[in-house]
């Protein structure tokens, strides 16, 4: 059984004022789709396609874009690829789903949006099981069940004992998620991360430029963690 994973298509992004719809198509089906063609004739046959949220890069994505995901969806079954889709926090997962009926005759499963009676969806692959999970925030896990839990550990704990997960078969979890530990981001989306970082800059008394890009901003969060220790955030969420 043979696996392709990709995340964070992000269609429908621009660069500043400049449309680089040509740059992601090409990334898409001369990059992304020739390497399954050659793979498909080297190696046989690939069994299916993972794709791990952030679809579209605004929740209520361009026509164009969402034209282009159909064009991706369609090359991959045309393959003969299951194709397995999580959203992410750029992702819309009620307009992402709107068609998962159909889309599972068609073996393209699509996560529906979280909610306590069906916290995550999970489809048999082979002897495996694959459980794909819509992107959540702390709040909308204590929420959905009543809790006061502190962490996104423990709300994804949360999620899998709903879910029946670990269950007797195998199984892979597809999710987009952000699970941090420091007090100040914990249950937040990946992109809110930056902003809560910038508390915790100023009080490392760093000087840096009022508006920072992610990278620069991830770099100032790293010297924070010489001076303050006992302050721990996972960097790679930022970058």
């Amino acid at each position: 059984m043979k696996l392709m994973h990709i995340s964070d298509l992000h269609l429908g992004t621009s660069l500043y004022d400049t449309d680089i719809t040509a740059d992601i198509e090409h990334a898409l089906f001369s990059e992304i789709l020739g390497r399954i063609y050659r793979e498909v004739s080297a190696q046989g046959r690939i069994d299916g396609l993972i794709i791990a949220g952030d679809v579209f890069d605004k929740a209520q994505p361009p026509a164009y874009a969402e034209e282009i995901y159909g064009r991706l969806l369609t090359a991959a079954v045309d393959l003969g690829m299951k194709v397995f889709v999580c959203s992410g926090n750029h992702d819309d997962p009620l307009r992402l789903a709107a068609n998962e009926k159909l889309m599972s005759r068609l073996d393209i499963f699509i996560n529906r949006p979280f909610s306590a009676e069906e916290p995550l969806r999970v489809e048999k692959f082979g002897d495996i099981d694959i459980a794909l999970l819509p992107n959540v925030t702390l709040s909308d896990v204590n929420a959905a069940y009543g809790e006061e839990l502190l962490t996104m550990t423990d709300a994804i704990k949360k999620v899998f004992e709903k879910a029946g997960l670990p269950g007797k078969r195998r199984c892979l979890l597809v999710a987009h998620q952000a699970v941090a530990e420091h007090d100040r981001v914990i249950g937040r989306p990946p992109w809110t991360l930056t902003r809560s970082a910038d508390s915790l800059i100023r009080r490392s008394g760093i000087s840096t430029p009022r508006r920072m890009s992610r990278k620069t901003c991830a770099t100032a969060v790293r010297r924070c963690a010489i001076r303050l220790p006992r302050r721990r955030l996972r960097i790679n969420s930022l970058i």
